[in-house]
């Protein structure tokens, strides 16, 4: 598909599926392989990915972030790890392959034939966001205070790197910045990071992560962290943002204003906005859940449109994006769970989490604490001066 931009200079002639920015060249592992073999190809080829081989026939991918956040025994079988990742042919859109990229938190897609019986390459986060950029002029130039994300994980950089691997895998993030103890921002410390510290130079006999066998894990922040932190102005709009993630190869540029973090937007800040870019105006929101589990769509859609047709005037419209997480806790044969809610809108962005027993308590502790930013946002915006006693109320 292409899509044609004129203006006083001419015409621009851009492709909008995946065709031109498959990648044919990639790096091939065995299944049989362990996850000690694997980590020095990621540190010595600098590579994001490996394609995972059963035999002759493609199996699956794994990355540093599986491997880092799996926390196995050095000599596991690359088996154990690979993961499953939607397939793509060459005819798929770049919007297609940025929503699924979004919705299975994932940098590479593969790409198959028509058959889609023999793999032809990879398609990365990069490649699309670089597409996007040159398809779509309203996508390049959204500002970046609207899409970043404000909430960061943070680490002192006297914490341990035990502990940052901790909170990579539970929060799911890849990079954090490093603060001093007086609250000043002196690094940022990254997956990758990790990994080169990880990955023994010698074949060494361990068994597991844990800080007893590998003294490494309890190395501080400081020692290992990267001192040049690149960072971008919340004025900055998104075609800035790629040009960066794209020319100096990372995940995404912390955002800091007079040497305040105020956020970080990622590659997934980016492919989330992406997905909205080919809706129809007549679509108010577009919904997309994240899970593997079992839930009863038709309420939560109930639930949620409700929500949207309360605050329809002031929102307009958007994206939601729904995850559920699935805890060991249960009580009763119910799961903990935890919920989190991600609305993006003309009037902002608003995320919340919820936890509860089973996936309906949480859902509805999370939506719950969205309508009361929603309610916070919209009182604020109405009348400034009102501010502080709907605080007050809400307080109460």
């Amino acid at each position: 598909m292409q899509q044609e931009r004129c203006s006083g200079d001419g015409c621009i002639v851009s492709s909008t599926d995946i065709s031109d920015i498959i990648l044919r060249d990639f790096e091939q592992i065995s299944d049989k392989e362990t996850l000690s073999s694997a980590l020095s190809k990621f540190r010595e080829n600098r590579l994001a990915m490996l394609a995972v081989y059963k035999g002759k026939e493609y199996s699956g991918i794994v990355t540093e972030r599986i491997i880092v956040r799996s926390m196995r025994n050095l000599d596991t079988r690359l088996r154990k790890l690979v993961r499953h990742v939607p397939k793509l042919t060459g005819e798929a859109s770049i919007y297609d392959a940025a929503g699924l990229m979004f919705q299975n938190d994932v940098k590479h897609l593969p790409v198959f034939d028509d058959n889609r019986e023999n793999l032809i390459g990879f398609v990365t986060d990069e490649g699309i966001l670089g597409s996007a950029i040159n398809a779509h002029p309203d996508f390049a130039s959204l500002g970046v205070e609207g899409i970043m994300s404000e909430n960061v994980c943070t680490v002192n950089e006297k914490d341990t790197m035990a502990s940052v691997l901790n909170l990579f895998r539970d929060k799911g993030v890849s990079r954090a910045p490093v603060m001093s103890s007086k609250g000043d921002l002196v690094g940022i410390v990254t997956m990758h990071d990790c990994v080169n510290l990880l990955v023994p130079r010698k074949k060494q006999k361990s068994t597991d992560y844990s800080s007893d066998k590998i003294p490494l894990l309890n190395v501080p922040v400081r020692d290992f962290m990267t001192d040049n932190v690149i960072t971008i102005s919340p004025d900055a709009v998104v075609k800035d943002v790629v040009n960066l993630v794209t020319g100096r190869k990372i995940s995404g540029p912390l955002v800091v204003d007079g040497g305040r973090v105020l956020g970080i937007i990622t590659k997934s800040d980016l492919l989330e906005s992406m997905t909205s870019i080919e809706s129809s105006e007549e679509v108010r929101f577009a919904v997309q859940f994240s899970t593997e589990m079992d839930y009863d769509a038709d309420h939560i859609r109930s639930d949620l449109r409700a929500l949207v047709d309360k605050f329809e005037r002031f929102l307009k419209n958007g994206m939601i994006h729904i995850s559920f997480k699935q805890h060991k806790e249960n009580r009763n044969g119910t799961h903990l769970v935890l919920c989190r809610i991600r609305l993006r809108s003309a009037r902002g962005f608003y995320m919340a989490t919820g936890e509860g027993w089973g996936v309906e308590s949480a859902f509805h502790i999370a939506l719950d604490h969205i309508e009361r930013q929603i309610l916070k946002a919209k009182e604020i915006g109405n009348d400034p001066a009102s501010a502080k006693r709907f605080l007050d109320k809400i307080s109460l």
